[in-house]
């Protein structure tokens, strides 16, 4: 928590419109880059096959992940559903434990 908030007050100082989801709101503005937390075992299996050569998973595990990630965010923002898992359909009091905590997107 203490590097999300360093970086924040970077990219905040460089006056870079900035929105860490889920704890400055499930609503992410217009024009603003999402920092957020990503878990990328819930999106790998449906991209083993396709992915480039040089992002294959026997070729760079890590780079495989990055991969998966920004490519199911890129699906979805093409599709029109990231608001969809920008605001998952939460209780109120998790919503605030979340809000705390974080959360991961794509866990609905």
């Amino acid at each position: 928590m203490a590097q999300l908030y360093r970086l924040r007050q970077e990219l905040r100082r460089q006056g870079i419109r900035t929105h860490f989801w889920p704890f400055d709101g499930w609503s992410v503005p217009a024009g603003s880059h999402v920092i957020c937390e990503a878990y990328p075992a819930i999106y790998k299996r449906r991209y083993e096959q396709v992915a480039p050569t040089e992002f294959s998973k026997a070729a760079n595990p890590d780079f495989f992940d990055a991969y998966c990630v920004a490519r199911w965010l890129k699906e979805r923002d093409e599709a029109g559903q990231l608001d969809y898992y920008f605001t998952p359909p939460l209780t109120p009091e998790e919503q605030v434990q979340a809000r705390l905590e974080g959360w991961i997107i794509g866990v609905c």
